[in-house]
Formats: C-alpha cells, structure tokens, sequence
C-alpha cells in the first residue's frame, strides 16, 4: 500500500511539473524588420496604413498548460487562441533591433505574436489592451509574425523577426482579439462632483470611466449623497478616498470624508466624520495616514482646524499632528515629509507671516518657518513634483498678483525651503488673466498644465486651458480652446504613457468639440482625444484622478 502512495504521488508531482512549469526562463527578444523588405509602409492593397511604430510581444501557452478561453479565426483560417499574455511593447525602429526583456515559464510549444500598430500618442505603453488601441488609432493592428518556440530554463535569447504579412482579425474578431490580463494599465478614471448621472444611468457624485472611451465602468457602484470635492487612491490597498460636502456613501452615513473599496465597492472603516466641508486629500505614510484640508473645525474626534492627519484604518485623527489654521485649505500637496497647503487662511499656528500658502512638518505639523512667500491673496492648487530633499520647488495657481512684493500673477514657482520668488519663472510670460485651479506637470518635457477660468497667458489667448515652460514659465504652442461657465477647469491629471491630459470641471467643449464637464486632449498638439466621450449629467465633475 505505502508503495503504490509513493508512486501516486511521484506521479501527481510529474504531472503537476508537466503542466505548470517553473517561472524559471529569462527571454532576451530581439525584433528587427525583415531584412529583405525595404518598405516601412506595410498591409496589402486594401489597408489604408502608415508607420508601424509600436510592437507588441504576445506568448500563448500549450492547451495542456493553460486552457483557452475560446478561440478566434483570422483572414487566412488560422485560429488564434485565448489567453494570450501580453508580456510587453516597444518602440519599433526600422533601422536597429529593439530589444524587450521578459520572464516567462519554461517550456515547449511557446507562440508567440508579434502584433504592430500605428500610435498618434506620444509613447509606447508598455502593455495595452488591442479594443482601446484599435480606437485611439486610425491603422488596425497587424500580426506581424508568429513563431512556436521551446523555452528552456534559465537565460536564453529569442529573434523575433518583424515580416510584414498583412492579416485582418479586426473584423473576424469583432475587435476582440485576445482575453488577457493587463496588469499595468488601469483603465478606470475616477471623477467625482455634484453631477447626477453618467451614461444615462443614475450615478450622483462619483463614478469610474473608461479611460479611452468615458464609458461608465458600473463595477463602482457607489452612490454619494452630496458633493464629492477631492479624491486620492492607494494603488497598494486599492482604496478610493474621498472628501466634500456629502453625509453618506452608498447609503452609509459619512460625514465629509470616505473610502471606497474599487474592488469589492464596500465603503471602508474609515469615518472621521468632519464638521464641515473637505476640499483637499493626500494619502501619505504608505496608505496609512491621510493628510485632510478644508473648513472644518472638528474632525477624526478631536479638534483640528482647516488641517489635519488621520489615521486611514479608522478615520481617527493622529494626535501627534497639530498645525492650527484659520482659515480654509484649499489644496494639499506633500513632498519629502513636508506638507504644503494653500487657500484663504491668514496664519498658521498663529502667526500672520503665512498667509494663504504654508508649510508643515508631515510628521508633527509644525510650521516650516523659513517657507514664507508671503501672498497677496487665495491660493486655490499646489503642486510638488518629487525632488531630492532640501530641493524641492512648489507651483502655486489663485487669484494672487504678488509674492512678497514681487509681482506674479496668479501663476508662481517657488523655492520649497525659503518659499523665495524663482525669478527664472518669468513673470510676464506666465501672467494669467482669471483665476487658476488646477496645476500638473510632464517633467519629461518640462511642462506645467494651468487651468482654471481665464482667457489669456502671457498676453496670448488661451481659454482656461494653457501650457508654459515649467522652468521659463514661457507659454507654449498647446492650446486646446476650452469653453465653459465660471468655473472652467477645476482639475486635471496627466497620463504619462498615453500622452493625454485627462481634464474636468464645468465647460462645455473643447476646440469646439462637444465636451461637457470632462475630456482627454493629446498633449502633442492639444487636440481632443476623439474616442474619449463621457456623458455626465446634470450639475459639475469637481475633482478626477487617474491611479
């Protein structure tokens, strides 16, 4: 008996191995166009193409290994199953191999595709879902090769060659060409307001959208008895928090501030129940604490006016924070274990020498005395791009028209130690005509996004959406033409890998496309990302945030 255990379970082992092989394969994949073929324009006479500039490695396992989810027939017959992973994208030069790096199962019988397409953004992501590229581009995509390939363990390196045999699945598939996982990118957008429905369905004060076509996501159900001001996300617990001038959230009661489960919609523990409006979040200390600023007098259970840290388990204030404010905090921002906040306040612990904008201690919420840029008036957004510590830099946007007697209007950089004038940042150039809201950057191409309710930069029309040097403060060619009501944009978000500037407030086109209350322009040349159409309802989207 013991003895035909053991040979049961040497089997169950084999088998076991045979069918999940070991992570255990490092695969260089080297891509190269066919070295016989000259053009760089490719598909046969009925595709309508131009460049290829993005490639995209596919591997399918073995039947034996992971069970197809269905199958789909291209043009010629061939059938393509599912699940295919995607295991990354490069850019594609026609001139020297591309080279991708990626960690698969060993094992035999590896396909792999090798997918092309045509992208108007700006860079190639490094994972991408085939529906939401095939809209965003004008090209269908194109297998470009397949290959069956053994993988064995450890190091090894795999040509991939990049022949242009044109084949059609778009149609045959119905634009759906694999079901895989697609871990790196979210494709949810958050926005929050006081508007009453998306999609024509009944939503009030939040949704998710689509992040290439602004269709509701309905997975996140959670109805908001109120206004939703400001929202932050922690991408490791996957909580949405959010704060305004609401009472409950999806029937729960929630006094001003709340947090959302994405995954499973169940509204959290956390419950500081302020006494009055939230405007600005920012989660901190790896998910768990959350810095909160607004109007309130009480909050978490003590009192903490305008400013205060809770604990995100519960809701609970961290006493050890303490930075008294009178007056309203309107925006939050934090860098390097400093909180910077700016609004309407006229001292800070005390102390009238930091009027509208201030600086704390993340840990204990003491002042930072020595940042004292002195402004003349509101402070509506605050932005601090990462930087090494002792050389940080914040943007300010309002309705202020000098920093300690150095004029700047609206628009400003300053040292995030001294709280100094940066005079590089220059201050016609960057002269804003009308309030500003909502800032973000793309360091990449030192860029800074303004935008608010305005009509000029610099001198220069620009309707409540505008670009400047983020180092120069010089206006830039972007100029999206946003039109809207008094509040124009109110917040904004930049998406790095897609090249869109994800935008919300209460306007109602842009370029004089139909766009009401939120939109996604191209920022290569400020054109509206055409696929991108939410319907949102009555009332206004305050506040988006793309995780």
């Amino acid at each position: 008996m013991k003895k035909l255990l053991s040979i049961t379970t040497i089997f169950l082992i084999l088998y076991a191995c045979s069918v999940r092989p070991p992570h255990n394969a490092s695969i260089r994949l080297v891509i190269e166009k066919q070295k016989s073929l000259n053009k760089t324009v490719w598909g046969d006479t009925t595709d309508s193409l131009g460049e290829i500039n993005c490639i995209g490695v596919f591997v399918s396992y073995p039947p034996d290994e992971l069970t197809p989810a269905g199958v789909c027939e291209d043009a010629s017959g061939s059938l393509v199953s599912t699940p295919v992973l995607a295991v990354g994208t490069i850019p594609f030069n026609y001139n020297q191999p591309s080279v991708l790096n990626v960690n698969l199962m060993a094992g035999k019988n590896r396909k792999f595709e090798l997918i092309g397409f045509e992208t108007h953004l700006s860079a190639c992501p490094p994972f991408f879902g085939i529906d939401d590229y095939m809209k965003i581009n004008s090209a269908p995509l194109m297998i470009l090769t397949t290959l069956v390939q053994d993988i064995p363990a450890g190091e090894s390196t795999l040509d991939l060659n990049g022949s242009f045999a044109s084949k059609r699945l778009i149609e045959k598939c119905g634009g759906n060409l694999f079901n895989w996982p697609v871990p790196a990118v979210n494709k949810g957008i958050f926005i929050g307001g006081n508007f009453t429905s998306v999609s024509s369905q009944t939503h009030p004060g939040m949704a998710q959208i689509g992040l290439i076509d602004g269709n509701l996501i309905p997975t996140l159900d959670a109805t908001v008895s109120g206004t939703v001001e400001t929202m932050d996300y922690d991408p490791v617990n996957k909580i949405l928090y959010i704060g305004g001038s609401f009472t409950s959230v999806k029937g729960v009661a929630r006094n001003k501030l709340a947090a959302v489960n994405i995954e499973t919609g169940v509204v959290t523990g956390f419950a500081p129940s302020a006494d009055a409006d939230v405007y600005s979040i920012k989660v901190v200390e790896n998910g768990t604490k959350l810095i909160a600023g607004g109007a309130f007098s009480n909050i978490g259970g003590g009192t903490r006016p305008n400013l205060a840290k809770l604990n995100t388990i519960d809701g609970s204030l961290d006493v050890t924070f303490n930075a008294t404010v009178a007056g309203v905090v309107n925006s939050v921002s934090v860098v390097n274990d400093k909180v910077f906040f700016g609004g309407a306040f006229t001292t800070v612990g005390g102390d009238p020498n930091y009027p509208y904008i201030a600086s704390v201690s993340l840990l204990n919420g003491s002042l930072n005395s020595s940042f004292m840029p002195m402004v003349d008036n509101t402070v509506l957004a605050v932005l601090t791009p990462p930087a090494p510590i002792g050389s940080e830099v914040v943007y300010l946007g309002g309705d202020f028209t000098t920093l300690d007697s150095v004029s700047r209007t609206r628009l400003a950089l300053v040292n995030g130690i001294s709280g100094v004038v940066n005079p590089a940042f220059s201050a016609s150039a960057s002269a804003v005509s009308g309030t500003v809201r909502a800032l973000a950057l793309n360091p990449a191409n030192s860029t800074l996004y303004v935008g608010g309710y305005f009509s000029l930069v610099g001198g220069a029309s620009r309707n409540q959406l505008a670009a400047v040097h983020s180092l120069t403060g010089l206006l830039m060619p972007f100029n999206p033409n946003v039109t809207g009501t008094a509040m124009g944009v109110t917040s904004m978000v930049f998406k790095p890998e897609l090249g869109v500037l994800y935008i919300a407030g209460d306007f109602t086109d842009v370029g004089g496309i139909p766009r009401e209350k939120v939109a996604a322009i191209l920022t290569k040349d400020g054109a509206v990302l055409n696929t991108f159409s939410p319907q949102v309802g009555s009332g206004m989207v305050k506040t988006i945030i793309v995780p």
